[in-house]
This record gives C-alpha cells, sequence and structure tokens, in this order.
C-alpha cells in the first residue's frame, strides 16, 4: 500500500468511494429492477436517453404512490449517480443523457486527448486511424493545431473526429461534459 498522507486522503475519500449515504440506503424494489434492467442492457447500449429510461421505471412498476414518475425518475437516476452505477446529470444539455457505459465517455475523450506521437491509437484501432487520416485531409492546419504541441481543438475537427455513429448525436452533450470534467475548455 503507497504512503499517502492523511490529509490527501481525506481530500481523494470522496472522490474515490460513492457517498456513504447512498450506499446504506434502503431502495424501493422497483428501483433495483429498473438498476438490473439498465445493467442488462449495458453491454449493448452504452447510453441511453432519458425516455428510454422513463419508458423501463413505468415497466417496473413505479412511480410509487405521492410521487409522480419525473420526481421518482430523478431520484432513482440521482441515487445511482451517487453509487457511480450511472453518469447523469440534471442540467439543460445532459438531463437526456443517461450513460450506462463510462468507457462510452473515456473513448469519446481519446478521439483527440492522447499522445498523437504514439501510433497504436490510430494502429489498434480501424475506425481511429480512419477519422485521423480524414481529419488530416480535411483540416490539416487543425489537425496540426492539436497534435504537434499547442493542443487546441477547433470545432471542425471536432465534428470529424465525433463523426462516428456513437458520438455523432451527442457531440454537444458530450462537449459539455468533457468541460464539466476538466478535460476541455470551450
Amino acid at each position: 500500500m503507497p504512503n499517502i498522507p492523511r490529509d490527501a486522503l481525506r481530500v481523494l475519500r470522496p472522490l474515490l468511494l460513492p457517498d456513504r449515504a447512498a450506499l446504506c440506503a434502503q431502495v424501493p424494489l422497483e428501483w433495483l429492477r429498473v438498476y438490473d434492467e439498465l445493467r442488462r442492457i449495458a453491454p449493448q447500449q452504452r447510453r441511453v436517453d432519458l425516455a428510454a429510461v422513463r419508458r423501463i421505471c413505468q415497466q417496473c412498476g413505479m412511480p410509487h404512490a405521492g410521487f409522480t414518475l419525473e420526481q421518482e425518475l430523478e431520484a432513482l437516476l440521482g441515487y445511482l449517480h451517487a453509487l457511480n452505477a450511472v453518469l447523469w446529470y440534471d442540467t439543460p444539455e445532459l438531463r437526456d443523457l443517461v450513460i450506462l457505459d463510462p468507457q462510452w465517455v473515456i473513448d469519446a475523450a481519446t478521439c483527440f486527448i492522447r499522445d498523437f506521437k504514439l501510433r497504436d491509437h490510430s494502429t489498434s484501432y480501424a475506425r481511429m486511424a480512419a477519422l485521423d487520416q480524414r481529419a488530416i485531409r480535411e483540416e490539416p492546419e487543425a489537425w496540426s493545431l492539436l497534435t504537434e504541441g499547442k493542443a487546441m481543438l477547433q470545432r471542425k475537427l471536432l465534428d470529424i473526429l465525433w463523426s462516428a455513429d456513437e458520438f455523432a448525436s451527442h457531440q454537444s452533450a458530450l462537449l459539455d461534459l468533457l468541460t464539466r470534467f476538466g478535460l476541455a475548455i470551450p
């Protein structure tokens, strides 16, 4: 075990561990059924829209008496987010996106946050190699700004790098999310 100062542990603990209250909370059986269904579909769907989760909630017997479906849905997603089971942010830009597999966000980020001198990213991933080549061909100046020490990403280059089906319709939300994480500065 590395020798980590106690002050550092106090700072890092909330970042690394889910909210303790969320871990100890008793939750309705219907919430567990929704969670089970989200885990079941996660290997095929790395992210879903809020409407899909709403339908799953209804199929699992929500809402409970005294709550609207929207109230309980928000509480459920907030709870699952606190457990790091899903990524969901109740902001205008991100509200409709429920991320079931955090690797999807990592894959989006590594389209432009990587060591471009290493060839493994483009040689091991045919999709990225094709998009890199397209970016070089269509936007050579923007590519140069990104890859040759300036680390400046222009929107026209991002549109190419995120043109794959898995990212194309979520570009705005992904950019908002990466900005929220401090990985992009608009």
